[in-house]
């Protein structure tokens, strides 16, 4: 009998302390996401997404350009002398850009940008030709100063937060071109040739936002120019089919 009453009151106990969990619970957290104080729970912060509408940026990269020097001294005298080596510039290049871009079915997009750069690509060659009584050296330079441009640019969305892109349109970029022409130690000519040529404009890359109005973005470009000439009295130099190929990472701020 003294058992069975022990038994009796264990599971009264138990029973009323499950009952006093399941008041504490309720009160504690109701059906409207409330804490024990009866305060709202604060709400889940919204996934990062890339918008559209206007942005500006800053990029910074590297510049390769690369060029055929054809070079002609007296073709019809006795000491002619031709080449036509491939040069190859580089230097780092840096920037600032503006665009507007609209997304469609919240997967397509389409912009349109226009940017101006800065770059330090850069060489320069010496080339030496001996004949029997002559020996002559031409002293080459090949740069760009930087370019401006406009594209067209559609993309697909890979995720909210992620665009991936194409851009096409038109380069112009500031190309220089330097040649002076020495016979047997002495100067005899040399020709200075700065010129804005444009070129085709296409590329491929990546943008991502990782805090709020913000993205970073990585792309290549590639731009095919017009020959820059560099003639003098004596001799012919031309910069045939120059090109470059641009590698940049940039950041953006959209104003949405």
């Amino acid at each position: 009998m003294k058992k069975q009453l022990q038994l009796s009151l264990i599971s009264i106990a138990v029973a009323s302390l499950a009952l006093s969990s399941v008041s504490f619970a309720a009160k504690g957290e109701g059906y409207k996401g409330e804490n024990y104080k009866g305060e709202a729970m604060a709400p889940c912060p919204q996934p990062l997404t890339l918008n559209g509408g206007f942005y500006l940026g800053a990029d910074v990269g590297y510049d390769m350009y690369q060029a055929e020097h054809e070079f002609d001294f007296n073709p019809a005298g006795p000491d002619a002398f031709s080449t036509d080596p491939s040069l190859s510039a580089s230097g780092w290049a840096g920037g600032l850009f503006a665009g507007y871009g609209m997304y469609f079915n919240d997967v397509w997009y389409l912009g349109a940008e226009v940017f101006g750069a800065w770059s330090g690509a850069s060489t320069t060659h010496n080339i030496t030709f001996s004949s029997v009584s002559n020996t002559l050296t031409n002293s080459a330079k090949f740069e760009s100063d930087g370019n401006v441009g406009i594209d067209v640019i559609p993309g697909m969305k890979l995720n909210p937060a992620t665009l991936a892109y194409v851009r096409l349109g038109y380069n112009w970029a500031d190309l220089e071109a330097q040649d002076n022409v020495t016979l047997n130690g002495v100067s005899i000519d040399s020709s200075n040739n700065s010129n804005w040529q444009g070129g085709f404009h296409w590329g491929v890359g990546i943008e991502s936002a990782f805090y709020e109005n913000w993205s970073v973005r990585a792309e290549y470009t590639y731009t095919s120019f017009s020959n820059l000439d560099n003639d003098a009295t004596v001799y012919s130099s031309t910069f045939e089919n120059p090109s470059d190929n641009q590698f940049m990472v940039g950041l953006l701020y959209h104003f949405v």
